[in-house]
């Protein structure tokens, strides 16, 4: 398989080429939160720690990751919010990471969580009404060609009084000089985000 190769902006990327990111015994994939570190785990850790505040997640909740990368972002939140894994249900639509995913798992704990491998927009129209506590996307949304039709999805399968969590990379509409732009793109482009993130109201509560 070849580590770089163009996508569809829906498409999820097919690789590891983020472990070049990471130090050994890490696979973070998303932007990260960048408060008070210049540490790129770091600010991952703290992107996933502030979506599970935001969720407000805790024990004994069903939980929908979608998007999940290679997992390490469950790992943070068993540690630090109780979450079981036997609650954790996470979609990802790369073999390549939800493989790797698995062998992390089974290294590191008795009970892994339900890792399925499957474009998002297809698992979860597969998933029963209002069968999840939480639904949660770490900087994976982009990837969703429909945004409409998935949150609508993601609201049936939403128990009533549940949240849906997204943390995702905005763009501004303000204009950027020449080398800002090029920067930005460059960024966009190796992490296969979308140049342009479009913006749509959605008819939905924002939790």
């Amino acid at each position: 398989m070849k580590l770089f190769r163009k996508i569809r902006p829906e498409e999820t990327p097919d690789t590891l080429t983020h472990l070049y990111l990471n130090p050994e015994n890490s696979s973070w994939a998303n932007l990260g939160y960048w408060k008070d570190t210049t540490d790129y785990p770091t600010a991952c850790k703290a992107l996933a720690r502030l979506l599970g505040e935001r969720a407000d997640l805790k024990r004994g909740l069903k939980v929908l990751d979608l998007g999940f990368g290679c997992g390490d972002q469950f790992f943070v939140w068993r540690e630090e919010f109780f979450l079981d894994f036997a609650d954790l249900i996470g979609v990802n639509g790369s073999s390549v990471q939800v493989g790797f995913a698995k062998n992390l798992f089974e290294s590191r704990s008795d009970i892994l969580p339900g890792l399925i491998c499957s474009p998002v927009e297809a698992a979860i129209v597969s998933f029963p009404h209002r069968f999840f506590d939480r639904i949660l996307c770490l900087d994976s949304a982009s990837f969703f060609s429909d945004r409409k039709e998935f949150c609508r999805q993601v609201f049936r399968v939403l128990k009533p009084g549940g949240r849906f969590v997204s943390a995702e990379l905005v763009l501004k509409n303000s204009r950027l000089g020449i080398l800002d732009s090029r920067l930005r793109d460059l960024v966009c482009t190796l992490s296969s985000i979308p140049k342009i993130t479009e913006s749509h109201p959605i008819p939905f509560p924002n939790f």
